[in-house]
This record gives C-alpha cells, structure tokens and sequence, in this order.
C-alpha cells in the first residue's frame, strides 16, 4: 500500500512535505549577509554583486512581484519565501533524478528527504541568503546531463550547459559542479559533446562584461578580473588554510549533514524538554549504525554519472576547505552525497533511519530555537535606535555589520556606532568618554554576553576585556536567544 502511495504520489509528497517544512521554518532570524542583501533589494543598491552576480536583482524582481500584490508584505519575508520553494523544487528534481537512475521511488523519497532535512541545505532553504537558487539550477543541469545519456539529442547538453553556466552566476562556487560535468566529454570520443555543453558557458563572460559595463567598470582585462573578482580583493572572500583551517573545514563538514553549535548546550540545560528529540535522535543514530554493522561498505562508482559527481562531491569540498573551510560552501554537498551513494543498496536502511534521525535533530536544533526565541542582540540596539528619534545616541557593539545592514534595510537614521571587536580596550573607553562629553547617550551590547564555541570563537586569535568600572550600566532591554540572555545597557559616567 505505501510502496503504491510512492510509486504514484512521490513526486507531489516530496515537493509539498519539504515546502510545509521550509515556509514553517522562517524565523525572524537572520543572517548578517541575509539582512544584508535584503537592504540592497528594498533600497535598490547593489543589486549585482560580482560574487554572486544575479541573486540580488532576481531577488528585486520577485519582491515588486509579490509587494505589487500584497502591498504591506516583508521583503525579508518574501525573499526566505522564494528560497523556500526553490529548494523545494531542488529535492523535487533530485527525486526525478534519481528515478531516472532506476532507483526504486520508494528508495528515492527517502534518499531525497534525506538530503532535504540535512543541516548545509535546510538551513539555507529557510534564510535568504545565496545558495539555494544556484544548487537548484546545477542539479537541473546535472539532470538533463543523465537524460543525454539515453536521449543523444544535442539540446540536452545545450540544456545541461546553459543551467550549469547559469547556476555560476548565482554563485561563482557553481563552477566547480560545472567543470565536473564538462571534463568527462574532454575526449576525442565526446569532443562534440564537449563543445555544445561548453558553448553556453559564453554567457557568463557575456554578462559580467553588460554588467560591467552598466556599472561603469573600466572594460580592460585587468578592470574586468578586478571586478569579477572582487570579494578576493577586498578581502570579502578569501583563501586559506592552515591546521585551523582543517579542523574548522572538518567540523563544518559535519555540520552540513547535522546542526552542532555551542549553545545546543545551553538549550539542554535550560529545560528537560529539550532531552527528548536528543535521545530520540539517539536512538534513531543507533539503529543506523546497527544497520551497517554486518554490511561492508564499499564505494562503488561504476557508473560515469556517479564518477562524474563524485568529482563535483571533492571540488566542492576541497574549494570549501580552501575557502577558509566555508561551510557556506558546502550547501550542495547533501545533495552531491546523495547522488554518489545513491546505488549502494546495502545503505537502504541507513538512509531511512538517519533521515528520521536527522529531520529530528535539525528540526529540533536548528529550526524550532530561533522560531522559540526570535530576537538576539541586534533587535535591542535596532529597537533602541527606533525609540530614540533625534537624541543624540551612540553604541558600543559587537555585532556591527548585521546591525548597519539592518539600519540600511529599515532606512532608519544611523547612530554613531563604534565596532567593539575592532578598536584597543583604551580606544573603547577613550571613546565612551569622549561622546559624554559631548552629551550623546551610550549604549551596549557587550556586557555579560553568552561564552560560546562557535567557527567565530575559534578563528578569533584576540579576547578582550573591557573594564567597565569607571561608569554605572542600566539594563534597559534583555532577550533570550539559544545561546542564552543578552542585554542592553546604557553606560553612564559617574
């Protein structure tokens, strides 16, 4: 009876069950670079970032769209929602794909739910920010690239290089998932392959040169790689690796198949409720390695379409690493994963069982914190900064850039703002001085502030302390995040 339910309704149960999962989980919650581009596409400013060329501007298409229809709709809203029904169409296509591969449909929704509840793609299916759309279109390359191999007509691999091309526009990570489709029809064998999957890739130059162009980019080579190019050289994106780097690459490599941060700790010690979906997790984790053990697992790539996205699974992950291990960079490898693995009958069992295990724990701590506990540090400093009208006010805090994109993104008046993480404790309190002087008002946000491990805490190489001796602190606002109480005090000379 459910294998029939699968065999027919398969498709329309993936789409709709991760779509009520990922429109269930926008939060108020948002990233620094989430509020960020929100700003650029409500204020119209820096809508083709070179880094990420599209994403903005299609984003400001589909905001007029919809507030056209629905004036007083949330632009951030709208644009979590839009990532929210891509990624939707993502597991979407992975299940077609995977049919396409002969993979029983029954086999084929689980293995898809699996990559839909993993953390490096269910975080971003709920967040705007720029991963989703360019995954999408690299699998919708990927999937016309299987259906040439039945199919020999030539639109199929115009198709697969157009999405792939495409997709490297949405994010200049995409390239790597585009060459590993590329270098299998580098043969003498496949040359005419090779040339109608590449011509498309014509219309990334294409674009960046018109965008350039638009933007009064200088139309030399060297203007054009500078502007290409530019998140490397203003420091925005970076390349590095150490042992660090490694360790760090390492974590995030799990943590794009399960949500791990400092303040799950502190969620469990807070309340008991929250040791049921961690054993129940438990115990699920158990029954998937009780399912391997009497298994020996073998990668098997026997199959040039599997090889070929193996490919794409270690350029991914290597760039990722390099990249300072970025697990950003790392939000298409669930779906990669699933792609490689997805022959391995003997791991059937395993992928249903760490797919409850998984949608559990992700869903538990990763979504349901930030829906339960919606405001962190930035809303007190962006609700002071709204009560505070034309007094004079400033603020000493350590979340800078998520609230200057928020000032930007709310078009409200900014305050002077000093960045606690970037200035010498002398500097601070010179400062904090020098604006009593001036009559200006004092706040911040640094004081008595959770003590977390997280990728910021371990790349920091500086810890400061500030003493706060010499003034007197009122709280006048306080919000309870997962990783615990923050506050907002106004600092007072004496």
């Amino acid at each position: 009876m459910i294998g029939k339910i699968f065999d027919r309704h398969g498709a329309f149960l993936i789409f709709f069950s991760t779509l009520i999962i990922y429109l269930l989980g926008i939060s108020n919650y948002s990233t620094i670079d989430g509020w960020g581009y929100a700003a650029d596409i409500v204020n119209g400013t820096m809508l083709f970032r070179p880094h990420h060329l599209l994403y903005s501007a299609t984003g400001f298409v589909w905001v007029r769209i919809i507030t056209y229809l629905f004036p007083n709709a949330e632009a951030i809203f709208l644009l979590k929602t839009l990532n929210a029904l891509v990624a939707s169409a993502t597991i979407l296509v992975l299940f077609k794909l995977l049919v396409k591969l002969n993979i029983d449909k029954r086999d084929a929704v689980i293995m898809s739910l699996f990559a839909s509840v993993c953390w490096g793609f269910l975080r971003f299916a709920i967040e705007n920010e720029t991963y989703v759309v360019p995954t999408f279109l690299s699998l919708l390359a990927s999937y016309f690239y299987l259906q040439a191999r039945v199919d020999k007509r030539s639109i199929l691999y115009i198709l697969s290089g157009f999405f792939a091309s495409l997709a490297c526009l949405y994010h200049q990570i995409m390239f790597f998932w585009w060459l590993a489709l590329a270098i299998p029809l580098l043969s003498r064998t496949n040359w005419k392959k090779f040339m109608v999957f590449t011509l498309p890739a014509l219309i990334v130059p294409a674009t960046y040169i018109l965008i350039a162009a638009i933007e009064g980019v200088n139309l030399s080579a060297k203007s054009l790689i500078q502007f290409v190019l530019s998140d490397y050289y203003n420091g925005n994106a970076t390349i590095e690796f150490s042992y660090k780097i490694i360790a760090i690459g390492l974590i995030n490599t799990a943590r794009t198949f399960i949500q791990l941060h400092g303040y799950i700790g502190n969620l469990l010690t807070s309340t008991w409720y929250w040791w049921i979906p961690f054993a129940t997790t438990l115990l699920f984790v158990l029954l998937s390695v009780k399912s391997l053990a009497t298994k020996k697992i073998t990668l098997k790539l026997n199959d040039d379409f599997l090889r070929t996205h193996f490919i794409a699974l270690l350029l991914q992950i290597a760039f990722a690493f390099l990249a300072g291990g970025n697990a950003e960079f790392m939000a298409m490898v669930p779906i990669l994963f699933v792609i490689v693995t997805s022959k391995h009958k003997q791991i059937r069992s395993f992928f249903l069982y760490s797919t409850v295990a998984l949608a559990i724990w992700n869903i538990s701590f990763g979504v349901l914190p930030y829906k339960i506990y919606n405001r962190d540090s930035s809303d007190l400093v962006i609700n002071s900064i709204e009560k505070s009208g034309n007094e004079k006010v400033a603020y000493l805090i350590n979340n800078a850039p998520k609230v200057a994109n928020r000032i930007e993104y709310y078009n409200l008046k900014a305050p002077i703002i000093i960045r606690y993480n970037e200035v010498s404790s002398q500097e601070l309190l010179s400062s904090i001085d020098s604006l009593h002087s001036q009559g200006y008002t004092v706040y911040t946000n640094c004081i008595n502030q959770p003590n977390l491990i997280s990728r910021a805490s371990l790349v920091s190489t500086t810890s400061k302390k500030v003493d706060f001796s010499r003034f007197n602190l009122y709280c006048i606002d306080s919000a309870q995040t997962p990783s615990g109480w923050v506050y907002l005090n106004e600092i007072e000379k004496r």
